[in-house]
């Protein structure tokens, strides 16, 4: 008899873990669905990136962010995800991946300051667009050596390579790099014109 109340105690506590669906979703992107059981944020994660592989494949775990939908707060690695979390389409998990990008230094002039970059790290289209607004530019472009046949005007957070050197795409530093270029040829031209003889 004590043997079988000790079994029955044992099999009481044993939690048997069922999947259940979860929805994300990314970017745009329509949500999907998910299977997953009982774990921690972290975990669900490593679901994620499976799921919604090639975009996230590739991408560490600490790079992405999931927030319950319409959550501003960030869900902590270690939080218990289970059902309650998201049960429809209409109410998904939110996905991003921060990026971390450089853009190269101008000074207060809109000079360039060679070999020093500012670096950026931000979450989504709205964080990328609030920042060209800021600074007043339309884009970047990319300085790095990839091959031209590659898209180097970035307009959107999502063309970003993370890790890579950009510059600005601006009016006001073209205003100043035609008034450097035009006051070149006036001093190369002043020195043909008075120096020569």
């Amino acid at each position: 008899m004590r043997a079988t109340t000790a079994a029955r105690k044992a099999f009481t506590n044993i939690r048997v873990k069922m999947p259940f669906t979860l929805w994300v979703k990314y970017r745009d992107y329509q949500p999907v669905s998910l299977e997953f059981e009982t774990g921690n944020v972290n975990q669900l994660k490593n679901a994620v990136k499976r799921e919604l592989t090639p975009d996230l494949n590739q991408v560490n775990n600490n790079i992405i962010t999931l927030r319950k939908h319409k959550s501003t707060v960030d869900l902590g690695p270690d939080v218990i995800v289970d059902e309650s979390f998201s049960k429809t389409a209409k109410t998904p998990l939110q996905v991003s991946a921060r990026k971390t990008f450089f853009v190269q230094s101008y000074d207060y002039g809109g000079y360039l300051m060679l070999g020093k970059f500012e670096k950026y790290t931000m979450l989504n289209d709205k964080e990328f667009d609030s920042f060209l607004k800021r600074i007043k530019a339309y884009g970047l472009k990319l300085m790095s050596g990839v091959s031209e046949e590659y898209v180097t005007s970035v307009d959107s957070f999502y063309e970003i390579i993370p890790g890579e050197v950009y510059e600005l795409i601006t009016d006001y530093l073209h205003r100043i790099e035609k008034e450097f270029i035009r006051l070149k040829v006036e001093d190369k031209t002043l020195k043909n014109c008075c120096f020569s003889e």
